[in-house]
């Protein structure tokens, strides 16, 4: 089902004072629309099966949307800041139980608005406890955001080749999700028509953007404005997929848009620096769902294999490697891969395997293992030969290991092994 996203009551030209809290009370709006949009539709649902009670949440967060507009549009008030976050807290307390109940649904729908509904919620709580506080002073401002950025911004700058492998990457992801754009059916389906036509005009103007906006001259600004873009891109593809797509697909299309998050946080300097517990069964799962049935998943084993990493790193280096294996297999014509999961010892091995066309040099690169250096690789042209060395950075940040070797028949094999971790308490 579509939901439509509706306006609130349109806010008066003046704002809270000071930028910071201008931009905590748009967030807080356009925030709670978006909740208002999801419970609306609960109601609308329950209704029809002559459940009443979510109205009562809907008319509380209906209350909130527009006593927020009145509120944060006084003079940047300290009172009217805290008795919005005290609202907010109230108010997340129905919402966090509506999630609950909605998250046991049999419907796929409802459990997948439920999940947007608890990240929703989740951004709200954040949102309100920052309206509760002081505006932050000094170079430290915005959680030290911009002074992550100094290093994506340093690195652009002086490491053609890292900013060449960003535009690559990033051309190519959403190249992926352009295609798929063009491929859903919407032959009849006014609506749908005018939405996809949208996402290919915004394809062209975010590919422009991409290539000017990722070169020495790029400054933190230009970094935050196409973050924002990928981010609106982003929005509007999964709003797209969730209207026009067929059930079966979905999940697809949500983990091809949530590829762009990994670009968008080396952006925005927001790198993943924790090591969090993650089941590798399910992370590989996920990521290989939404290669069209492309690579093959050989799991060796009888439950789940937990390690301990970056998950942004991860996240990366799993999908490097596996865009990687299917380039090559593609110019042999298998178009296919294979990825095995197995545990030897105290190691999680994740080894990616693929058909490939080699020469000597190629052979001898990937043996000795200098296709791990930095702009080594085995194909032509600008931005090859960093993927790799993203698996090797990985493996040196966590404590894993990387190798790679030519099997018999020309089969390239890749292997990550990670330590692996006690599973996190239930």
């Amino acid at each position: 089902m579509n939901i439509e996203l509706k306006q609130g009551p349109r806010p008066s030209a003046s704002k809270p004072k000071g930028a910071y809290f201008e931009k905590i009370a748009s967030q807080v709006q356009n925030t709670l629309n978006m909740v208002e949009a999801i419970v609306s539709d609960f109601a609308e649902r329950d209704a029809g099966r002559g459940n009443y009670g979510t109205n009562r949440i809907l008319a509380s967060v209906s209350r909130m949307v527009s006593f927020t507009y009145e509120k944060l549009d006084e003079p940047g008030s300290e009172h009217a800041r805290k008795t919005v976050a005290s609202s907010l807290h109230r108010m997340l307390k129905e919402v966090f139980a509506l999630v609950e109940e909605k998250k046991g649904e049999s419907n796929e729908d409802l459990r997948n608005n439920a999940a947007a509904l608890e990240m929703l919620a989740q951004m709200l709580g954040n949102l309100a406890s920052k309206l509760e506080k002081e505006e932050p002073q000094g170079p430290d401002q915005d959680n030290g955001f911009r002074k992550h950025m100094l290093e994506t911004v340093r690195r652009i700058r002086s490491e053609p080749s890292y900013a060449a492998r960003l535009r690559h990457d990033l051309f190519d992801l959403c190249a992926n999700i352009h295609t798929a754009t063009s491929l859903v059916s919407v032959e009849g389906d006014a609506l749908g028509e005018k939405m996809r036509t949208g996402l290919l005009a915004e394809y062209e103007t975010l590919h422009g953007a991409v290539k000017t906006g990722l070169n020495e001259k790029s400054s933190d600004d230009d970094l935050l404005r196409l973050a924002g873009m990928l981010l609106e891109y982003k929005r509007k593809y999964l709003e797209f997929a969730k209207a026009c797509e067929s059930p079966g697909k979905r999940g697809k299309a949500v983990l091809r848009a949530e590829r762009l998050d990994l670009y968008i946080a080396e952006l925005k300097g927001e790198r993943d620096r924790e090591h969090v517990p993650i089941d590798l069964t399910v992370k590989l799962t996920e990521l290989i769902r939404m290669r069209d049935g492309k690579v093959w998943l050989v799991n060796r084993l009888e439950q789940g294999l937990w390690v301990s990493v970056s998950e942004f790193g991860l996240n990366r280096t799993l999908d490097n490697l596996i865009s990687n294996a299917l380039e090559a297999a593609r110019k042999t014509g298998a178009e296919t891969a294979m990825v095995v999961l197995s545990r030897e010892g105290d190691y999680a091995v994740v080894k990616v395997k693929n058909v490939a066309i080699l020469d000597e040099e190629a052979r001898e690169l990937i043996n000795s293992g200098r296709i791990f250096e930095k702009g080594v690789s085995t194909s032509e042209g600008k931005g090859h030969g960093y993927g790799l060395l993203t698996a090797r950075v990985f493996a040196q940040k966590n404590d894993a290991r990387v190798r790679s070797g030519v099997l018999d028949g020309d089969i390239v094999e890749i292997e990550v092994r990670i330590p692996v971790c006690e599973p996190p308490a239930a």
